[in-house]
């Protein structure tokens, strides 16, 4: 999963911010380092109603996500460190849709778009100046 969250964020990085990647070891001005502390998907409604669909009855109608993410931007020429962001939080609320029997059908699915809100969330506050 972190291999989705990293592709995210050198998504928008690549896509919103002035900056641009380079490869590892090859030198640059800022170097961002982080990590998945926790994940946790959370089943908000259940979808009550007997279904055609098998193993829809029961099933999640809306979830809520909460990431928990460190990360740190060194100095890339110093290695001083610019930014920490430890325990970072990201919580969000999502719809399932209901053509799906269950969230394991649709999972990379909403892992991915949980992962580009993420990505744009921690980039905007970046920007932004926030520590």
């Amino acid at each position: 999963m972190e291999e989705v969250f990293k592709k995210a964020v050198e998504n928008r990085i690549l896509t919103a911010s002035p900056w641009k990647l380079v490869a590892p070891g090859s030198g640059s001005r800022w170097v961002l380092q982080g990590s998945i502390d926790s994940y946790e998907i959370i089943p908000l409604g259940l979808n009550l109603v007997a279904s055609n669909v098998r193993g829809a009855a029961g099933s999640a109608t809306r979830i809520e996500v909460v990431i928990v993410a460190s990360l740190r931007l060194y100095n890339g020429e110093n290695g001083e460190i610019a930014m920490d962001r430890s325990n970072l939080t990201f919580r969000s609320q999502y719809r399932l849709d209901q053509n799906f029997a269950s969230l394991d059908n649709k999972e990379i699915q909403i892992i991915e778009q949980i992962a580009d809100d993420f990505a744009e969330s921690f980039l905007t506050q970046l920007l932004a100046g926030r520590d």
